[in-house]
């Protein structure tokens, strides 16, 4: 079967913190929103905060789209997790062949090599 057009393959891998943060807050974004949600991986360059503040950075983002909102099809599978890789074709390549972190301070990172349990 041919890959759909929409969909960017996975080009990363996820180290232990980043599937432990990924599974944990999919769950309670479960019980909260008494939904069925999957994870989804992102690029993110702006917000604006509370105060209505902008600022710009660049990082991978953690969000969530509710089964159904999406072709079955755009769910993909790493390290048991199913996950939705939602960015453009040129953002693909910020990720590619690095890991995707959790830290703490930082939240999450890419990496180039993988980071131990409890690392970053």
């Amino acid at each position: 079967m041919a890959q759909p057009s929409y969909l960017v393959k996975i080009n990363f891998s996820l180290t232990e913190a980043a599937q432990a943060k990924i599974r944990s807050l999919t769950e309670l974004c479960r019980v909260e929103e008494n939904t069925d949600p999957i994870a989804t991986i992102s690029w993110g360059w702006s917000e604006i905060g509370t105060g209505g503040e902008y600022r710009t950075f660049e990082a991978p983002l953690l969000g969530w789209f509710v089964r159904g909102q999406l072709p079955e099809d755009a769910v993909q599978n790493v390290a048991g997790l199913e996950i939705i890789f939602n960015v453009t074709s040129s953002q693909a390549g910020l990720f590619q062949g690095r890991f995707l972190h959790f830290d703490d301070k930082r939240g999450f990172v890419l990496v180039d090599e993988k980071m131990q349990r409890g690392g970053g």
